[in-house]
């Protein structure tokens, strides 16, 4: 996973922070242990665990920063999500009043980056497109416990207790599909049972995107994104972006 150059103390925290962040969904999403996580993703024996730990310690490791795309990539694998392009995003340049801009990204985490005269606390690592990272989901200001574990409430069908957004984009992970929540079935979405869900889901996902962006240049304040979250429902996601690939496969 220590792929390429390290662009240094200046991405350190934030490719550690994303790391932690790939493993917590991980693990909260198959209930897996960090050894079994090991092994699914490729690891040496006690890396995940390792990436787990932030804020960092003395026992954090963290991938390179050619390696943080290779691990997002391992767990949308596992997970049966869609894979998505990592960026640096420079919060100092970060105009909350304009949403979905990219003014504030400056590009891929090894993309070469001079990132002189800046902070490392200035870095975060984030999806393109400002699509929401797993964090951003569970810990949304949806009153969720979070001394609830995602991978009992999952293996209790206690679909209701899990944070409000998590439960919006449930659909986005493949390995969530028929098991209960609802919404997110074959059944619910007029797919055939024969079908892997993992060839719908990015077409799902760039309608999604599509409609993030619509909802933000038309809601252009503080208030857009948070509009855009509240009133999504996943089934209004599914059936356009069924249609859409219902239409695209004519």
């Amino acid at each position: 996973m220590n792929v390429g150059e390290n662009k240094g103390r200046r991405l350190r925290l934030a490719i550690a922070r994303f790391a932690a962040i790939l493993i917590e969904e991980a693990r909260d999403l198959t209930g897996f242990t960090f050894s079994q996580l090991d092994e699914y993703l490729g690891l040496p024996d006690g890396q995940s665990y390792r990436y787990s730990l932030y804020p960092i310690s003395g026992k954090t490791r963290s991938p390179q920063a050619a390696g943080i795309q290779q691990l997002e990539d391992r767990v949308a694998a596992l997970l049966k999500r869609c894979s998505h392009k990592l960026v640096v995003e420079n919060n100092r340049k970060l105009n909350p009043d304009i949403l979905l801009s990219d003014d504030h990204v400056e590009g891929s985490p090894n993309d070469g980056l001079n990132l002189r005269g800046y902070d490392a606390t200035d870095f975060q690592i984030g999806y393109e497109g400002d699509w929401p990272t797993y964090r951003r989901l569970k810990y949304d200001r949806s009153s969720f416990d979070a001394c609830l574990g995602i991978s009992d409430i999952l293996k209790s069908g206690e679909f209701e207790l899990l944070p409000e957004m998590i439960r919006i984009y449930a659909w986005q992970w493949g390995i969530l599909w028929n098991k209960g929540i609802p919404g997110v079935s074959h059944l619910e979405a007029g797919i055939d049972l024969k079908i892997p869900i993992e060839l719908y889901l990015p077409a799902l996902v760039e309608q999604a995107k599509n409609e993030r962006a619509f909802i933000a240049q038309a809601v252009q304040t503080q208030e857009g994104r948070g509009s855009f979250e509240s009133f999504q429902s996943r089934m209004a996601l599914l059936e356009r972006g069924m249609i859409q690939r219902g239409l695209a496969m004519k």
